[in-house]
């Protein structure tokens, strides 16, 4: 099924970039290799260590260069990009601490939703329910021993195989990431009506401590650079998204990716105008961001807002995760 991308925007056109992310990461993606390089196939069941072997040192993402969304990989300085494979539409693609498996959101036909574990011997279901929100974003935990998911209105956490399955949180929240130090997760609460931005929270593993971390509803798809610091997608403007960092423990809000100038004209090589999706790579990030091609493009940069650089230039390419192999 291929899911007419161009005339759904069209559609949600005059969404915030927060409400247009969540819509966008909740329906399907795949993606586009660098101009000029060839696209390598690895058709299901994955060869025995083919994640093993390809998704470490890795950014994995979603892209419809292929004309339908679907999970990539290429290496980190946006080299030798691959497809995993072709299927239903595919989002939200998640690496576990040790590059084996793979957390996948997928639609069927019918429009049912569910969530898939890739490994080396090929793929299972989860979870699975139906609904254009159902679930927004899998993360793992740093041992790999769990994972964590919003799911109708709340976070919960399982075993990677979907068992024991607990719900931690009862708000309308979504976007968990896992901290580093494995003692909390962060998550966005969402407006009761609904909408892709919200507060930023944590909760305590061991306590079940919720600590609000944000008081304006400014924020999307957050992640951790180290225990301490979360990277966000935050309102700048009615509808400029830029790339920005939270001291949980001070509350201060620092911007890495600037917006447009009032009168529209760049303000620096990129404006962020659809930034969202920051994960780390040491010192660096990338980002999926709105290219002056007038399509999603990944971007890395560093930590203090310099040394910006466009990894792809070719389709929409959304969601990235990180698969290395030390963390």
């Amino acid at each position: 099924m291929t899911i007419p991308y161009r005339s759904w925007i069209g559609r949600f056109g005059n969404l915030t970039l927060f409400g247009l992310t969540l819509a966008l990461l909740s329906l399907t993606l795949s993606f586009n290799p660098v101009r000029g390089e060839a696209t390598t196939r690895y058709p299901l069941p994955i060869p025995h260590g083919t994640h093993q072997r390809y998704l470490q040192d890795k950014i994995v993402f979603s892209s419809d260069r292929d004309g339908n969304f679907e999970i990539y990989h290429m290496d980190l300085d946006g080299r030798n990009v691959s497809r995993l494979e072709n299927k239903e539409p595919d989002l939200n693609p998640s690496v576990s601490p040790d590059g084996n498996e793979l957390l996948i959101t997928r639609q069927r036909d019918d429009g049912t939703w569910y969530v898939v574990n890739k490994d080396k011997q090929g793929e299972r279901t989860i979870l699975e329910d139906s609904g254009i929100y159902t679930f927004s974003g899998q993360a793992w935990s740093p041992d790999g021993r769990e994972i964590t998911y919003g799911h109708k209105g709340g976070i919960y956490v399982s075993n990677p195989n979907g068992r024991n399955q607990k719900k931690l949180t009862k708000g309308n929240d979504a976007w968990p990431a896992w901290s580093p130090d494995g003692k909390k997760i962060v998550y966005i609460r969402l407006p009761e009506n609904g909408g892709g931005i919200g507060r930023l929270f944590t909760i305590n593993i061991g306590t079940d401590e919720v600590t609000q971390i944000t008081d304006a509803s400014d924020y999307t798809t957050p992640a951790w650079r180290g225990d301490r610091e979360i990277l966000v997608s935050k309102l700048q403007r009615a509808t400029a998204g830029c790339i920005s960092a939270v001291d949980i423990i001070t509350g201060k809000i620092e911007p890495i990716t600037r917006p447009y100038d009032n009168d529209g004209t760049p303000s620096d090589p990129h404006d962020c105008f659809h930034d969202f999706s920051p994960v780390p790579i040491g010192e660096q990030i990338a980002f999926s961001g709105w290219g002056k091609e007038g399509k999603y493009q990944l971007f890395k940069i560093e930590r203090d807002g310099t040394g910006l650089r466009q990894l792809t230039d070719e389709g929409d390419n959304l969601a990235p995760t990180i698969a290395l192999s030390k963390r």
